[in-house]
């Protein structure tokens, strides 16, 4: 693996990259939002664990040869151990899609976990208190 390192950090980088682009497109065509789109595309960008059962049942059967094996199998191991490190930086997205205006600033990301503004809590406990009125 070490010899070949350069290869699988760039394999890698290209298979969360295109997972992502596919999956916020697939999203995004679904209807909804870009943040919705581009948060589900980073949470599945990784290569499931499932791709070592194939990539045996392969080896096995001589479909692919060693080193293109070795090559998937170690860009496999390395996208399940960087993805937790991508998941850390999506406060780091959603913070620059708003500045960048990609996406509305009417919910932030805490720790994982979707908040709602202020403003939207409000209009919240206004809707509810009307529709208890009504």
């Amino acid at each position: 693996m070490w010899t070949h390192v350069d290869i699988l950090l760039a394999s890698v980088i290209l298979v969360i990259i295109i997972k992502t682009t596919i999956v916020t497109t697939v999203v995004k065509g679904f209807g909804y939002n870009n943040k919705t789109s581009l948060l589900v595309g980073i949470s599945l960008a990784q290569i499931g664990e499932f791709a070592f059962v194939l990539l045996s049942r392969a080896s096995n059967l001589h479909l692919i040869e060693g080193k293109l094996y070795l090559l998937l199998l170690g860009t496999t191991a390395l996208s399940l151990v960087t993805i937790p490190l991508v998941f850390k930086m999506i406060p780091t997205v959603v913070h620059l899609g708003i500045l960048l205006k990609w996406f509305s600033p009417d919910s932030t990301i805490e720790n994982g976990e979707t908040v709602r503004s202020e403003s939207s809590k409000q209009r919240m406990i206004l809707m509810s208190r009307q529709s208890h009125i009504s």
